[in-house]
């Protein structure tokens, strides 16, 4: 096994993450937007029972192993990047994952609009994004303040701004996890703390041990007349 590369279907088991949600899937299929980061294979190796089908503006982090574990996979410019996915992905998903995207957006609600529009009656989606104290974190070489990616966009969206998307486009808040994290893993970031202030740079954990990121899981929930 590629520890570096299967990292967070090891932590999956350490904490509530992205691959957590995707190891208890019961088949189905599965949106992925933004799939760098060998995010298809990852997916197929924690659930080889879903429909995968990823999107993303380009092959970042992607080759052959995710391609192949990919059922679909497309890439399209990031001016009509959502317009696309509702246009020309032709599936309804049981399943939607939005890992680090919303941030990267100036208009958030056209990521709920989308949600509401491929998400099916009873689908589940999960978001993650930095928590809004991330604008005080210190600085890393990959991103440990807010303001480490130059391309985020304005400031970390706020528990508030998620609750009030959900209830303009009709979804629910199911779940969430605010500067998510588990004992264990605080434990371990903490550990490895000394390691992130020499090298300057998060190291596995450190994001729990300082609560960088939010968790939302949202349905699609279905409403007798």
């Amino acid at each position: 096994m590629n520890l570096l590369k299967n990292y967070k279907f090891i932590s999956s088991y350490i904490y509530f993450n992205k691959t957590t949600f995707i190891r208890k899937m019961q088949g189905g299929k599965l949106l992925d937007i933004g799939c760098g980061n060998h995010s298809p294979y990852k997916a197929k190796s924690a659930n080889k029972s879903i429909y995968y089908v990823g999107v993303d503006i380009d092959k970042y982090c992607i080759d052959d192993s995710d391609l192949k574990a990919s059922d679909e996979i497309y890439f399209f410019e990031v001016e009509d990047y959502f317009e696309k996915i509702n246009s020309e992905i032709n599936h309804s998903f049981n399943y939607i994952i939005c890992t680090h995207v919303i941030e990267h957006l100036p208009d958030k609600e056209i990521l709920f609009k989308t949600i509401k529009q491929k998400l099916a009656k009873d689908g589940k989606c999960l978001i993650t994004t930095p928590n809004i104290n991330s604008i005080n974190f210190p600085s890393t070489v990959n991103t440990l303040n807010y303001y480490d990616d130059k391309t985020h966009q304005g400031m970390p969206v706020t528990f508030q701004q998620i609750y009030d998307l959900c209830i303009k486009n009709n979804l629910c808040l199911s779940m969430f996890r605010l500067r998510n994290k588990s004992l264990l893993s605080y434990v371990l970031g903490f550990i490895l703390e000394p390691f992130r202030i020499l090298l300057k740079r998060s190291l596995p954990f450190t994001w729990n041990y300082w609560g960088f990121e939010d968790l939302y899981i949202i349905e699609h929930v279905r409403t007798s007349i």
